[in-house]
């Protein structure tokens, strides 16, 4: 789903672009997995929650499209 965003959207992405801010989340997890188990719960979880789902474009429009991307590291 495509959308404008909202007024209070648009004005957060107005101010990023001077002043960018990005950020991270830590988990520490416990026990035995493998990164396929680990990208299958995050996808499940991005599925009940959408707007953990969303990115916001620099296309002039002002949209917001879903996206599955993230990226697992250690």
């Amino acid at each position: 789903m495509e959308r404008y965003l909202g007024a209070f959207e648009h004005s957060f992405w107005l101010y990023n672009q001077f002043y960018p801010m990005d950020f991270a989340t830590l988990a520490k997890l416990q026990g035995q997995f493998s990164v396929d188990q680990l990208s299958t719960v995050l996808k499940q979880v991005q599925q009940r929650h959408p707007l953990l789902r969303v990115r916001i474009t620099p296309d002039g429009l002002n949209l917001s499209k879903p996206t599955t991307k993230f990226r697992c590291g250690w």
